[in-house]
């Protein structure tokens, strides 16, 4: 599958550009996309011109537009039938940590341009393509992380190993790949200046070995 293709259909858009920092985005995601999200999954946003940004789901967050909130002790299914436009008073939004860029089928684990609010933000789900983004050039690259664990705890981290399992598990069913996610994890972690313990216990735990 063509990166392309990812964002040729904008119908299949969650959300789009609501602010950034530098180093996060925040999504207005449209609330009948919601669901879709979830915490670790990749993301692309489709800028104007030849690159496009990626980052990972961080966190989600369903809040009502305005201060107040009112109980209503009703289910789930009670509330969308009392009231179908419920969704237009809560807001819907999701923060991702900007961590590499598309330039055409190449990703590089760099931050080099800017998302524009509005711009378009669509899941990446396809198992092919998300092995060339933890591999782009046919070897293991974890540059990423520099980004991504800079703005995370262990749980959120847990959560992403979570969500990527089948992927990362593929990357390291041998030993010696196995031996050097660890190491390249370690690596990154030590330049953030935070200590590898919990979050290899993560992996330990999480990750199946042959």
């Amino acid at each position: 599958m063509s990166w392309n293709r990812i964002y040729a259909d904008i119908s299949r858009a969650v959300g789009e550009v609501a602010s950034y920092n530098g180093d996060e985005i925040e999504l207005f995601v449209y609330p009948e996309k919601f669901d879709r999200l979830v915490v670790g999954k990749l993301v692309l946003i489709n800028c104007s011109g030849p690159v496009k940004v990626l980052g990972i789901v961080k966190e989600l967050i369903h809040a009502p537009r305005h201060s107040s909130f009112s109980p209503l002790h009703m289910t789930r299914a009670e509330i969308e039938k009392a009231y179908p436009d419920l969704s237009e008073y809560h807001r819907f939004s999701s923060t991702i940590v900007y961590t590499s860029v598309l330039r055409g089928e190449k990703v590089s684990h760099t931050r080099i341009i800017v998302p524009r609010l509005h711009d378009l933000a669509f899941i990446v789900e396809d198992k092919d393509l998300l092995l060339r983004f933890f591999m782009p050039g046919g070897s293991l690259d974890l540059t990423f992380m520099r980004y991504y664990l800079k703005h995370v705890d262990t749980t959120t981290f847990r959560d992403f190993l979570i969500t990527n399992h089948d992927v990362i598990s593929k990357i390291i069913s041998n030993d010696r790949n196995f031996s050097e996610f660890i190491k390249k994890i370690t690596i990154e972690l030590i330049k953030l200046g935070k200590s590898p313990e919990k979050y290899l216990s993560e992996i330990s735990e999480i990750l199946t070995r042959p």
